[in-house]
């Protein structure tokens, strides 16, 4: 199944899906090692709070990217932090009425509960 139909279904359109959304780890490190100094964020989803077929729908489109500049990572990022990925549709194709292009943007969530 093409990864815009999924997306579509499983985020945008679909009544019978309530969805709670993806939701992310962030893990950053800093550490020297022989001069180079290196800096690095990694974020984890969340897949027992996440949706499942939102979960899957974004491991599969963060995998068949390539291209990163679509996704809004945070500016500072806090480790151990949770965020949601939230779905940002872009235009959709005037004949077949699929999201063209989309973006992903991480909010930190409250994690009151």
């Amino acid at each position: 199944m093409d990864i815009k139909l999924k997306l579509d279904e499983a985020l945008v359109g679909s009544k019978k899906h309530t969805c709670q959304g993806v939701f992310l780890r962030c893990s950053v490190s800093e550490y020297l090692s022989n001069g180079i100094f290196t800096y690095k964020e990694t974020y984890r989803i969340l897949k027992r709070k996440s949706c499942p077929q939102c979960a899957a729908a974004f491991e599969d489109d963060f995998n068949d990217c390539g291209d990163f500049s679509t996704y809004e990572f945070p500016k500072h990022p806090e480790h151990g932090a949770i965020y949601k990925a939230v779905f940002i549709p872009g235009p959709r194709d005037w004949e077949t009425g699929y999201i063209e292009d989309w973006t992903w943007k991480f909010e930190l969530e409250n994690d009151a509960g």
